[in-house]
């Protein structure tokens, strides 16, 4: 970490500085102010940086000329809020997040003439931007691993510091050319009609902004959106249906709010949708076949409604209103969670692409349909599923990363596939089902991946596999209420690195 120099007085001829994620930290000097004729200022990830109340006063106050202020993840939690209404006419990007503000941030600043870029999120994450550079967009439920056990959700680590910033849209005379509005984790509340004169919107993000209430009908002017994220409020009415009809919308998200009312039954000229998040409402009534062909459509959150019925190509109720080429239903899908609902059925065979599909918790019936093999996490727990598991399951993708499946809670019978003890996997989990005879050999020819293996309330019979001795990451092994026949052995309890192990009653335990 190195402080920032101060001859700024020797560069007065200077139009853009930009020293981000240069590992820069102290006090901002005042020098810098003079830089009159500075038209780009971007001081970002520098996460030792402070402004001082005085110093930004007067910087913004002397680059009259500034259009671009980027000041992601620098301390300004002595600077006045209202120290932005003396910034220069002519800003058209201003990113002041992360940066720890207090106080009620001024309406005025959203009604600059020429702003068109404003982002005040109250989370910025330096680490995510390495990875994700164009933003923070990744389907699938990642964690943080902490010695070797315990995890937490990223964004349950990460989304803790909102910003003591009170934050009032304009709800009246408020247009201009914004084309991107992220005010995420901040304390807005209210998502005012006004929000739709902003006709050249094309990213509104607003997800853990506390916001209450309806959603304006007037959202229905930003016909120019690629990027919604209205996720993670306490939002309540219908959702919003002519935003399925926005023919540049790339990324919806609805998710975690108490909106009610069912899918539109349909919908037109929607191609690029690649994120559709819905997941954690009231939703209710079917859950039309229409929702699978989008053609860009990567990832779908539809977790923790009520919806109800078949998920089935064949379907033609609500059709999609667009060229559809064959094949088409579902074949770009990658992530789809469908669990917590009350699904009969759910076709998911064509789904070519799928890595992570998540369906427990439903009222699935019949024998189990084994996903594609591109899949790596498989979770289909809490169902009403019976007869064998079926071989081709074996057939799960297990060369980039170790296979998650989880059958448990269902009805399941037979003996388990011996392939799947010659597979990557990482959890298997096969507890509360009706399945019996020998426990196939794990951790064998190299695939020493489990990690936790439950097979507990079952009717597997026979001895004890010493092959589990090879699994050195097992740390969840459950067999209880089995009838299996043997002693534990001496020398796992050293050799295996379990941080659960459970047996009884079904195996006597050596002291």
């Amino acid at each position: 970490m190195f402080p920032v120099a101060s001859q700024f007085d020797q560069l007065t001829g200077l139009t853009h500085l930009d020293i981000s994620s240069s590992s820069f930290s102290g006090k901002i000097p005042l020098e810098i102010s003079y830089l009159s004729k500075l038209s780009s200022l971007d001081l970002s990830d520098n996460y030792g940086l402070m402004f001082e109340g005085h110093v930004f006063e007067t910087v913004v106050g002397n680059l009259t000329q500034l259009r671009h202020l980027l000041l992601s993840g620098v301390s300004m939690s002595s600077v006045e809020p209202t120290s932005f209404l003396n910034m220069s006419f002519y800003i058209t990007t201003l990113i002041p997040e992360g940066n720890r503000l207090q106080g009620k941030f001024p309406e005025d600043v959203f009604q600059f003439s020429y702003l068109e870029k404003f982002h005040l999120n109250g989370f910025h994450c330096p680490y995510l931007k390495m990875f994700y550079p164009n933003g923070f967009q990744c389907p699938y439920p990642m964690k943080l691993f902490l010695n070797g056990s315990h995890c937490l959700y990223l964004e349950k680590f990460f989304y803790v510091e909102f910003h003591g910033l009170e934050i009032n849209l304009p709800k009246t005379n408020w247009s201009g050319p914004l084309k991107s509005l992220e005010l995420s984790s901040s304390h807005l509340q209210e998502l005012p009609d006004s929000i739709g004169n902003l006709r050249s919107l094309e990213i509104l993000d607003l997800s853990y902004t506390n916001l209450t209430g309806p959603i304006p009908a007037t959202l229905a002017n930003l016909a120019q959106l690629k990027r919604l994220d209205l996720s993670k409020n306490n939002l309540s009415g219908l959702l919003p249906i002519p935003v399925f009809n926005f023919t540049q919308v790339e990324y919806l998200d609805f998710s975690r709010n108490n909106l009610i009312g069912s899918l539109p039954s349909r919908v037109s000229g929607i191609l690029r949708l690649h994120w559709l998040g819905l997941n954690e409402n009231f939703l209710s009534e079917r859950v039309l076949s229409w929702l699978f062909s989008f053609p860009s459509l990567e990832v779908f959150w539809l977790s923790n409604n009520k919806l109800t019925g078949t998920i089935d190509q064949s379907d033609k109720v609500g059709a999609l209103e667009i060229t559809r080429e064959g094949g088409n239903w579902g074949s770009n899908l990658q992530y789809a969670d469908l669990s917590d609902n009350l699904l009969t059925v759910v076709e998911y065979s064509s789904w070519k692409r799928i890595k992570v599909l998540k369906l427990g918790s439903n009222l699935l019936e019949g024998p189990l349909l084994p996903p594609p093999p591109s899949a790596s996490v498989f979770l289909i727990s809490k169902n009403r599923l019976t007869g064998k598991i079926p071989s081709s399951i074996c057939n799960l993708n297990h060369s980039e990363k170790a296979v998650v499946l989880d059958l448990s809670h269902n009805n399941l019978s037979g003996a388990i596939p011996r392939c799947l003890g010659l597979r990557n996997i990482s959890v298997l989990d096969l507890q509360m089902n009706h399945l019996h005879g020998s426990i196939p050999d794990f951790c064998v020819e190299g695939n020493k991946k489990l990690q936790t293996l439950n097979l507990n309330n079952n009717d597997f019979d026979g001895p004890l596999l010493k092959s589990l001795a090879n699994c050195h990451d097992l740390e969840v092994l459950n067999l209880g209420n089995n009838k299996i026949n043997d002693t534990f052995p001496t020398g796992w309890k050293l050799s295996l690195g379990y941080k659960f192990l459970s047996c009884e009653p079904t195996i006597s335990m050596i002291k």
